[in-house]
């Protein structure tokens, strides 16, 4: 008796942890999510009557910066060092100019709150962005309503546009926070977009002044506090990091962006060409001035042709024959990962849930019935 209330126990503990990490309604339906080695990808959902008023958008929250612990942190930068001068303050940009106007603010819900990031549009119809701007992982939920909004200042912009599908890479979609941080990407696919847009570096040794851009809250450690009302730049360096637990990062030095700069672009000058080689991540606690990005690798550059982000098609290059950088490699098979396969596994236990209780039911009215009657 004792072993069937555990199990019972034990069974509906994960049905109820099951049920609160992937949740479904009539306003959140719940979207066929199709992964494969490179990915995960869902259509975008968006409420029925929803509408980002004006109101809407001056009441929404920076996403939070995502920071990791200084336990994961260890010595041994490969990074950039600081300027020999200092760092310069990052500053508001003129959004009439390229590469400003062709980045965005973006806006969506997630766990009933509405929250802001940044972007950048890399073609007509594909917005690169950080993959925590589009989906949690920890809770399932792959973020709603999610629309990019260009040259915005002061809760005003020039064009809304409304995502149809979103892209994250598979570490992120798998791991997130714990360990995922390699493939913190996300790709927003639009049916229609703006007419400017920013290339992407790939497979660079990056070393040169490199541009960082975003909508922060606060600029740390400035006691400044835009709130996400403007846009800022900040200018640093960036190197490869191999000191730390994160595989196949980026760092940049002198970008002290709060939250709501997350997924706003890195970008640097090329022969008089402006590229986005990397995005605004995660930093790490207590390493102030010092902000993480995925490296766009030939992995990252692959999947990014496989949306329709970058112009493999116009390309020499055999993408397929190079090989991918370490820790970037994942044995992930193809297949749909829908919340509606968790819903499943949470009727599975439920199941297994009402046959113990039948067990334990039919064991107790067996013990009735065997009870000799008392006169």
């Amino acid at each position: 008796m004792g072993l069937c209330s555990t199990l019972h126990a034990f069974v509906f503990a994960c049905l109820g942890a099951v049920s609160r990490a992937h949740f479904c309604d009539l306003e959140n339906p719940c979207p066929t999510v199709v992964c494969d080695e490179y990915g995960c990808s869902s259509e975008a959902t968006h409420t029925i009557g929803f509408e980002w008023t004006l109101e809407l958008i001056a009441a929404t929250k920076p996403m939070p910066k995502q920071v990791v612990g200084m336990d994961n942190f260890t010595q041994g930068s490969k990074g950039p060092p600081r300027a020999s001068g200092g760092c310069a303050a990052p500053h508001a940009v003129n959004l009439d100019t390229s590469p400003e106007r062709d980045i965005t603010k973006v806006r969506f819900r997630q766990g009933g709150d509405n929250y802001m990031c940044s972007g950048s549009f890399i073609n007509k119809s594909i917005l690169l962005t950080a993959g925590h701007c589009c989906y949690t992982p920890h809770t399932g939920e792959w973020h709603s309503n999610f629309a990019a909004f260009t040259h915005f200042q002061n809760d005003r912009y020039h064009h809304r546009y409304t995502a149809i599908r979103l892209t994250v890479g598979r570490m992120w979609f798998d791991k997130g926070q714990h360990g995922g941080f390699a493939h913190d990407y996300c790709f927003a696919t639009f049916s229609d977009g703006p007419e400017n847009w920013v290339d992407v570096l790939w497979k660079q040794t990056p070393s040169t002044t490199v541009y960082a851009y975003g909508y922060p809250y606060d600029i740390e450690g400035t006691g400044r506090v835009p709130r996400g009302e403007q846009m800022e730049k900040a200018t640093g360096h960036v190197g490869f990091y191999t000191g730390t637990s994160v595989e196949g990062n980026l760092e940049m030095s002198c970008n002290p962006l709060g939250g709501g700069c997350s997924g706003g672009p890195w970008i640097t000058v090329s022969e008089g060409h402006q590229y986005v080689l990397g995005l605004n991540s995660f930093s790490y606690r207590g390493r102030t001035g010092f902000m993480y990005s995925p490296y766009f690798g030939i992995h990252w550059y692959r999947h990014c042709c496989k949306v329709g982000g970058c112009h493999n098609a116009s390309s020499s290059i055999n993408l397929l024959g190079m090989q991918d950088e370490p820790g970037s490699i994942s044995n992930y098979q193809s297949g749909i990962a829908t919340p509606s396969g968790y819903v499943g596994a949470a009727f599975i236990i439920g199941m297994l849930g009402s046959l113990v209780r039948y067990l334990v039911s039919k064991r107790a009215s067996r013990r009735v019935l065997q009870k000799p009657l008392l006169a």
